[in-house]
C-alpha cells in the first residue's frame, strides 16, 4: 500500500483506506453527552449497530449527503469502519500485554509518529489510531463486537481527558426525582459482577454500564458514568436467572441443565444480554450520583464461610484498589493524541480523590446474590 522505503502515517493509511473503501453510511449516537459518529462502507454494520445500540441512535443517513449536517449536534468522535480484507502495512507487530491470568495474546501494535496500528490476532482486524483519525479495517461485520469496543474505546478516552478514572466495575442506579443514584461494583473477573448487576436490574434497578465503568469527583460530589457495554456472561448467569433464561436455545439449556453447577459457571461461551430488549426501553442511566461503591472479594471455594459487606476505606486497602483501577488499554489517546505505553498504569490517587465523598464496601464471605442484592438496594434507597 505505501513506498517501503518512506516511513507511512496513520494519516497517509487513513486516506488511502478511504480512497478504496469509500464511506458512504454513516449513524450517529449520543449517551452521556459525548456524541460518536461512525461512517462505514458496509450497510450491514451499521445495521449491527444500529440493533446493539438501539435508542441512543441519533441519525443514520448517507454520509454524501448534507440533508440534516446543519441540525445535527457536532461529533466528540468520528470513526470510520472499513469491510475490506485485512491490509498488510508491511510492519512488525509487537504483543501488547495482557493483565495477570489471562492466557493467550489478544493483540500486537506497532506505533508511527503520528499514532498506533493495532492488530486482533484472532481476527486480523486492525485499528488505526492517529491524532485526527479512528480507523477500523478488516471483516468488520464478522467482528462487529469489535466495532462496539472500538466506539467505547474511544468515548472512555474522551472521558479521561476530563479527569475521570476508569473501573473495573459494572454500575446500577435508581432512578429519582431528584436524580439517579448509582452504585458501583467492582471485582476481579470471574467473581460475579455482571451477574450481581443483572440480578438488581431483575429487581428494578436501572442499567449504567457493565465491565467498565467512570466515576469522578466533582462540584456535585462524586458521580458514575456508564458505556453502552451490554453485559457479556456465561451460561451459569443466565440459568439462574429466570429474566435471561429466554437467550439460551432451548437445545443448549437442555445439554447445560445435564453439566455439574461448577463446570456451567466455568464454560468460556458468552452471550450478550440487551438490556432494552431483556427488560423494556428505558432502563438505562448513563450519568448518576456515585452513592458507593461495592468490591466483591468473596469466595467460590469455601461455602462455609458467611457472606458479610463491611465498610473499608481503600487508602489503607492497596489489595482492594488494585481491582478497582483498570488501565485505559492499547485504544487510548491522551488529550494531545499520544497512545498509551505498555507500561502505563492508572494512578492511585486520582481513585482516592474520586470515592472521597462516597462510601466503599468490601464483600467477603461465600457468593450470595441474594444478600448482595438487598444490600445494593438498601444502600440506594437511603
Amino acid at each position: 500500500m505505501t513506498d517501503s522505503n518512506v516511513p507511512p502515517s496513520i494519516g497517509a493509511l487513513s486516506r488511502e483506506l478511504a480512497r478504496k473503501y469509500p464511506a458512504r453510511e454513516e449513524l450517529r449516537l449520543e449517551f452521556g453527552g459525548c456524541v460518536i459518529q461512525v461512517q462505514s462502507n458496509s450497510a450491514p454494520l451499521l445495521g449491527a449497530l444500529r440493533d446493539y445500540f438501539g435508542d441512543l441512535i441519533l441519525q443514520s443517513a448517507p454520509s454524501d449527503t448534507a440533508t440534516s449536517a446543519s441540525s445535527a449536534p457536532a461529533a466528540d468522535v468520528v470513526i470510520q469502519a472499513f469491510e475490506a480484507p485485512p491490509p498488510d502495512f508491511g510492519h512488525l507487530f509487537r504483543d501488547w500485554p495482557r493483565e495477570a491470568g489471562k492466557a493467550g495474546q489478544k493483540e500486537q501494535f506497532f506505533d508511527l509518529e503520528d499514532g498506533r496500528v493495532v492488530f486482533k490476532v484472532r481476527t486480523r482486524m486492525q485499528f488505526l489510531i492517529g491524532r485526527d483519525q479512528l480507523v477500523a479495517v478488516g471483516p468488520c461485520l464478522a467482528n462487529s463486537n469489535q466495532i462496539i469496543n472500538f466506539v467505547n474505546s474511544q468515548c472512555i478516552s474522551q472521558r479521561l481527558h476530563e479527569g475521570w478514572s476508569l473501573c473495573h466495575a459494572a454500575g446500577v442506579a435508581l432512578p429519582g426525582p431528584g436524580g439517579a443514584r448509582g452504585i458501583g461494583i467492582a471485582a476481579r473477573a470471574g467473581a460475579g459482577k455482571s451477574t450481581l448487576a443483572l440480578h438488581l436490574l431483575s429487581s428494578g434497578l436501572s442499567f449504567v454500564s457493565n465491565d467498565r465503568l467512570l466515576i469522578k469527583d466533582g462540584a456535585r460530589g462524586a458521580e458514575l458514568a456508564g458505556i453502552p457495554k451490554m453485559p457479556r456472561v456465561n451460561p451459569g448467569t443466565l440459568l439462574n436467572n429466570p429474566d435471561l433464561q429466554g437467550i439460551l436455545p432451548v437445545e443448549r439449556q437442555r445439554e447445560l441443565e445435564q453439566l455439574p453447577r461448577e463446570q456451567i459457571w466455568n464454560l468460556e461461551e458468552k452471550y450478550d444480554v440487551l438490556v432494552d430488549q431483556v427488560y423494556g426501553k428505558g432502563r438505562t442511566v448513563y450519568r448518576a450520583a456515585l452513592a458507593g461503591l461495592v468490591i466483591l472479594n468473596w469466595s467460590w471455594s469455601d461455602s462455609s464461610v458467611p457472606t458479610r459487606f463491611e465498610a473499608v476505606d481503600l487508602a489503607g486497602r492497596r489489595d482492594l484498589l488494585e481491582l478497582v483501577m483498570k488501565s485505559p488499554g492499547v485504544f487510548h489517546r491522551d488529550r494531545g493524541g499520544r497512545s498509551a505505553a505498555e507500561t502505563t498504569r492508572p494512578e492511585p490517587a486520582a481513585y482516592l480523590e474520586a470515592v472521597r465523598h462516597a462510601r466503599v464496601w468490601e464483600a467477603t464471605g461465600r457468593p450470595q446474590f441474594e444478600l448482595g442484592v438487598s444490600f445494593c438496594r438498601r444502600l440506594l434507597e437511603v
